[in-house]
């Protein structure tokens, strides 16, 4: 038996007859198999190829001795990088072809620049239509994850699944062409074929982490594939860079998202608990609540990742009543808080979905459940307020607001919300302060803004705001007529003589007067771009004042930008405050803390503010000047702590650091000359996980 240059045995470089060979193989295919002897003359090609790939192309042909039929693959390229991706694909082949679901190789050169195997029906790329059905896809899924489970032990990674390289033989799906398969580690027979920072795989079905360090990526990469391949079966689309390609609904969806999470530590970890997943959603008891229902004992026993598993459970699934009433006001508040500091992600995921389900339409038995799911909420939203988390406070407090408008709470729910506000302070009060504002529930707690003790900030959040333009309510209108005198109303509306000024003196006067407007609104807006909000918030234009102005944009399209295909899909964002007219940093000249430089000046911008943690600047340009800033912002460092999916971004985006304590991610459309960029500062917001849910139209 031969060895790799660093001595270690290699199994494929054996004697061919000492691999297994497919018991399901036709008694033609395991004569070639037995008969191979790695001879080009044995095989008669025909004159026109099968496939064609990057470096080799496949060949119909007939093995001399027997006249069985079998698929001929052979190198186009001489290049060294290439012989060993195919001396790879030899030796899986020969390892793992045993398995039903691993296409086998029959004989290859020594020279490994051609190889033989079973001649195949098409692959899943040809045969799309018969995997829309979701039995079908359940077959290819089950036959993928059976095929991968022995070489992942082994430490084996395929590391290129994707339709074409998914192929139909003998009635069945098997995994073929392991090319850039990962031997395991320490067998790598040249380290740096494999480099740190390239793109790796297929555009679409590569997991995130392949671009980062293909070499390092385990099992989680090729469930990733997995997952994609599911969602390109069902929707017949092919997907985008990073981006999940979620079933519009129903089981698969909730399978394809824990398969397609960017970070592979929060990903579904083996294909052994995907297929386990798989058989939870079609075979094990229906009722999510009864799956819920299970992990009770393990939670209240103390078992933390029954907990976990519990929460992501209920964050896959489309919660119902059942499921909240019956598991998760099950548990002790405790259990949250426990909940909150091990899986912030999954409990927010969780709170969204709760203010979902108890709309203000409920009625009857579920409507009565609101105040238990207010308290429920609030224990999260306490915790939250104390780790800190922002944005699950902020997303808490918003569905305890949602849910208390109901008729059917009961005036003890609404004092316990009164009781909880007052005992807010710090960085709490200010999240809870901004929420306040967006809701307005002044009704809902009538007199706490006078009673203390209450954070000033949530006091002016609660006081009701004055309509702009109202002045004193004493004064009359400016056309109302005074009392009809002899000479009429012109009479009556006509100035005291002594108050009429000389001319010169009006004109001075009112000089003044605009000086005196402009400093009061020039002010502010200087304000508005100080980098060190006193709020802790991440909005690069967040005010010095708690004041809101009615009337103003709400959403990105209300600026009329001439962008609204480039950015209206965040129209649909649910938590913004306010959108203005960029300024400044705002304005995406390429300035900004991290960069103070301006790279050139947009012809249009504006920007949109959840006045918590989260700030989306937009902005169109001239051709020259766009290049020019879009290098300011894809050119800049990135984060010294992403998170999750902003570790490996998608094709065409770039987080960056856009201050010390702040990520910014940053897109574009070269056709529109247009740029994005969101800002934010909390450690639970993943902005590439964001950026998917409202991607440019």
């Amino acid at each position: 038996m031969s060895t790799h240059p660093g001595g270690r045995a290699s199994a494929y470089t054996a004697s061919r007859t000492d691999h297994p060979i497919d018991p399901r193989l036709t008694t033609a295919l395991a004569a070639v198999r037995l008969a191979a002897r790695g001879s080009r003359k044995d095989f008669a090609l025909d004159p026109q190829p099968i496939a064609r790939g990057g470096q080799a192309t496949v060949f119909g042909a007939v093995h001399k001795p027997t006249g069985a039929r079998v698929a001929f693959k052979k190198l186009g390229s001489r290049l060294p990088d290439a012989h060993a991706r195919m001396r790879r694909e030899v030796e899986a082949a020969c390892l793992f072809g045993g398995h039903p679901h691993v296409l086998p190789v029959l004989d290859w050169s020594l020279s490994y620049d051609w190889f033989v195997m079973p001649p195949a029906d098409g692959t899943a790329r040809h045969l799309a239509e018969e995997l829309s059905e979701p039995a079908a896809a359940r077959e290819l899924v089950t036959a993928m994850c059976t095929a991968l489970r022995e070489p992942h032990r082994q430490g084996w990674v395929h590391r290129d699944l994707k339709p074409d390289n998914l192929l139909r033989f003998d009635d069945r799906w098997v995994v073929a062409d392991w090319g850039l398969g990962r031997r395991p580690r320490g067998q790598t027979t040249h380290p740096r074929r494999t480099q740190v920072g390239v793109r790796f795989g297929t555009e679409g079905f590569a997991a995130p982490e392949l671009a980062v360090d293909a070499h390092t990526a385990g099992p989680a990469a090729d469930v990733y594939s997995i997952g994609q391949i599911i969602g390109w079966a069902l929707t017949g689309t092919w997907p985008q860079q990073n981006v999940p390609l979620l079933p519009p609904s129903g089981p698969w969806r909730t399978i394809v998202r824990a398969a397609t999470l960017h970070d592979p530590d929060r990903r579904v970890a083996t294909v052994d608990a995907l297929l386990a997943m798989v058989t939870a959603e079609f075979d094990a008891p229906t009722e999510p609540a009864a799956r819920g229902g299970h992990l009770l004992p393990a939670v209240r026993a103390g078992n933390r990742t029954a907990l976990v598993e519990l929460f992501r459970l209920a964050a896959r699934i489309d919660l119902d009543h059942a499921f909240f009433r019956d598991v998760l006001v099950a548990l002790d508040p405790h259990h949250l808080r426990a909940a909150v500091e091990a899986d912030p992600h999954s409990v927010g995921e969780v709170v969204r979905a709760i203010r979902s389900l108890y709309g203000s339409g409920v009625t009857g038995s579920e409507a009565a459940d609101h105040g238990r799911a207010i308290t429920w909420l609030l224990t999260i939203a306490d915790r939250a307020g104390s780790l800190p988390q922002g944005d699950l406070l902020d997303d808490a407090f918003d569905a305890v607001l949602h849910l208390a408008v109901s008729e059917r709470v009961s005036p003890d729910v609404h004092g316990g919300i009164a009781a909880w506000l007052s005992s807010r302070t710090g960085d709490a009060a200010s999240v809870i302060a901004t929420v306040l504002r967006r809701s307005a529930p002044g009704p809902l707690l009538p007199g706490l803004a006078d009673t203390d003790p209450l954070d000033h900030r949530i006091r002016l959040a609660l006081r009701p705001q004055q309509p702009a333009g109202a002045g004193n309510p004493t004064r009359p209108p400016a056309d109302a007529a005074g009392p009809a005198g002899p000479a009429g109303p012109a009479t009556a509306r006509r100035k005291p003589a002594g108050l009429r000024l000389p001319a010169v003196w009006r004109r001075t006067l009112l000089l003044l007067f605009a000086i005196g407007v402009a400093t009061v609104v020039l002010v502010p807006l200087g304000t508005l771009l100080d980098d060190e909000s006193p709020r802790g918030t991440s909005d690069p234009a967040a005010p010095q004042s708690d004041d809101t102005i009615a009337g103003l944009p709400r959403v990105p399209s209300d600026l009329g930008s001439g962008m609204q295909t480039f950015i209206g899909a965040w129209d649909r964002y649910p938590n913004w405050n306010r959108c203005r007219s960029g300024y400044g940093k705002t304005a995406l000249t390429g300035n900004f803390p991290a960069h103070e430089s301006q790279a050139g000046l947009p012809t249009n911008s504006s920007y949109c503010t959840n006045d918590g943690n989260l700030t989306l600047m937009f902005a169109d340009y001239r051709r020259d000047t766009f290049a020019k800033v879009s290098r300011a912002y894809f050119d800049a460092a990135p984060p010294a702590r992403p998170v999750g999916g902003e570790k490996a971004p998608p094709s065409g985006l770039h987080v960056f650091a856009w201050s010390p304590t702040q990520r910014a991610l940053v897109w574009k459309d070269e056709d529109s000359l247009s740029l994005a960029v969101a800002v934010t500062d909390s450690p639970g917001t993943d902005l590439v996980e964001l950026w998917a849910k409202y991607p440019p139209q």
